[in-house]
């Protein structure tokens, strides 16, 4: 009994920590962050406190020079060997030539048999997996009532955006500025009011002196694991109820 019992609390002890580092991990944090600053564009992605980049690439480290330490020691051995000179006779320098083997034909490399058509494969009919108009419209609909119910499960930490507007000429600038203006209005509410916000920081400036625009911005979202496969998981088994119905309807027909 007392081995059993020993058993059983160390099943129960590896079950609670597998259990702990689940729960730790479906209500961590997901994270991206999106950045652009000058002519370099970075992509990091999170969970908890973990953070790993992936664009731009880290920079590799160098490889030790060893290969070359020896190749250069090899070379220099080489250099310091003295050459022995060919044995001379009275009538001259004698040389020896091997004979060398007579080359054996190679056989002929076999051609690899591609694979051939069986006369009685059918191919695929695309014609009995093409949707009708509604079924599409159904499934664009789920589609975006499942990326309207995503969107209200992220938070956007960080909203930083500044651009400058540029063309060069003074008119075209001003016109430009103007547009970008009136856009940026029409934005900010509707993204204020469909997604949540922590920090922002959006500022639009145009310079007459300068040739180009520019635009700088760091964007971080966040969202917790379990909520995320709550959506994802709720929006699969629509989906697949929505398949099952449209296949019982063609059988039917």
């Amino acid at each position: 009994m007392g081995i059993l019992r020993i058993l059983l609390l160390t099943l129960a002890w590896i079950f609670g920590v597998l259990l702990a580092l689940l729960l730790l991990v479906l209500l961590s944090p997901a994270r991206v962050r999106l950045a652009l600053k000058g002519q370099t564009f970075s992509l990091w992605v999170g969970l908890g406190p973990v953070k790993l980049r992936l664009l731009p690439p880290k920079p590799k480290k160098p490889k030790k020079q060893k290969k070359a330490r020896r190749a250069a020691g090899k070379r220099k051995k080489a250099q310091a060997e003295p050459i022995e000179p060919p044995e001379s006779t009275a009538d001259g320098p004698s040389v020896t030539i091997e004979p060398q083997p007579e080359p054996v034909d190679s056989p002929p490399k076999k051609r690899k048999a591609g694979k051939a058509k069986q006369p009685g494969q059918k191919k695929l009919n695309f014609e009995k997996i093409k949707l009708t108009v509604q079924q599409l419209t159904e499934y664009i609909r789920l589609a975006v009532v499942s990326m309207g119910k995503l969107s209200r499960q992220l938070t956007i930490r960080r909203l930083q955006i500044h651009a400058v507007v540029a063309t060069g000429d003074a008119a075209s600038t001003a016109v430009a500025f103007g547009s970008a203006a009136a856009a940026l209005n029409l934005l900010l509410p509707w993204l204020e009011q469909r997604l949540r916000i922590k920090k922002q920081d959006i500022a639009v400036d145009c310079a007459f002196e300068q040739q180009q625009s520019t635009v700088e911005f760091d964007i971080e979202i966040w969202a917790l694991v379990v909520q995320l496969l709550f959506v994802a998981a709720r929006a699969g088994l629509q989906f697949w109820k929505l398949y099952q119905e449209n296949q019982e309807k063609a059988v039917s027909l």
